[in-house]
């Protein structure tokens, strides 16, 4: 009898994460375009985070690109990965040029970007580009905490969302955020968060409410937005699932709850990118953050593919 053969190709991201000039010249469609903001100097917490890019896609490679819950095969598809911007020794004003002319490109292939961070400070040059596609841009921010310190010190990971509404790239009503840690929150800056009308949402009004219902009541809010940015800061999960981050907290998400959360946000369809930030790998036990990091990938492109097509995988 013949003895199968040891080498067998299983597919893997390899597959379908490609550099752009393979991309380009691939027959498959671009599902999404990806990219490294690798930059962390602005972080109120000394952080490693501009080395999460290259540690989240290295985990990424472990992945299959087969969807067993959608039933999806995601090789039919390719994503086009820029690289990092190499924005990680510059100074704010060199990092945000770089990161923006990174994204600018990155944003020409496809209508979903993936943006690998970084702090939370890379999401203002992120969303500037995305808000340079749209005519309304709301941003759908999953984090423990507000980020809503004063401007006073220059941007900064802790103040970025106040940024991006007080210098008018998204309007208050349409910046919703959401699994706020209950213990996270200073009351001054949760006064500055209510007297812009932005939406939050705690992780305990999540599960009371149902996570669906929640998630469809806050994309109904911004419904007259024509595009969606959405920001996940690894801080969200419970810090006994994102040893890799400076500032977890008990009482956050559960990494199914976010799953949930990012499936639904980029299968609605404004949605036009994503940023993954705040992971720091130099803190991380066993990989234990960078792959819930590139989960969230996973779940994102498997989201946009079922935009595409229906099941084709036998369950």
């Amino acid at each position: 009898m013949q003895q199968p053969s040891l080498s067998a190709h299983q597919a893997t991201i390899e597959d379908i994460l490609l550099d752009p000039a393979r991309a380009r010249a691939d027959e498959r469609p671009i599902l999404a375009t990806m990219l490294g903001a690798d930059f962390s100097a602005r972080s109120v917490t000394t952080t490693n985070a501009d080395r999460g890019p290259g540690h989240i896609r290295r985990v990424l490679r472990e992945h299959s690109p087969c969807d067993l819950m959608r039933g999806l095969d995601l090789t039919k598809y390719v994503v086009s990965d820029h690289g990092d911007a190499h924005s990680f020794n510059n100074s704010w004003e060199s990092a945000w040029t770089e990161i923006i002319t990174h994204a600018r490109t990155a944003s020409t292939e496809s209508p979903f970007v993936i943006a690998l961070g970084g702090d939370q400070s890379v999401t203002w040059p992120l969303v500037t580009v995305a808000a340079e596609r749209a005519t309304r841009l709301g941003v759908f921010h999953i984090d423990a905490q507000r980020d809503m310190c004063e401007l006073g010190p220059g941007v900064t990971d802790r103040n970025v969302m106040r940024g991006l509404v007080e210098h008018q790239l998204v309007r208050g009503t349409d910046l919703v955020q959401v699994a706020l840690n209950r213990f996270a929150n200073d009351a001054k800056l949760e006064a500055v968060a209510h007297a812009n009308s932005i939406v939050g949402v705690t992780v305990e009004q999540l599960r009371a409410d149902g996570i669906t219902p929640a998630i469809e009541r806050a994309l109904w809010s911004m419904r007259e937005c024509d595009a969606i940015w959405l920001s996940v800061d690894i801080e969200c999960l419970d810090r006994t699932f994102a040893p890799g981050s400076t500032n977890a907290f008990a009482g956050g998400l559960l990494p199914a709850e976010l799953d949930v959360i990012v499936d639904q946000v980029c299968g609605y369809p404004a949605c036009v990118g994503m940023d993954v930030v705040e992971f720091d790998p130099s803190l991380d036990v066993s990989d234990i953050t960078a792959h819930h990091a590139a989960r969230v990938v996973m779940v994102a492109l498997a989201a946009r593919a079922a935009r595409h097509e229906p099941a084709t995988i036998a369950r």
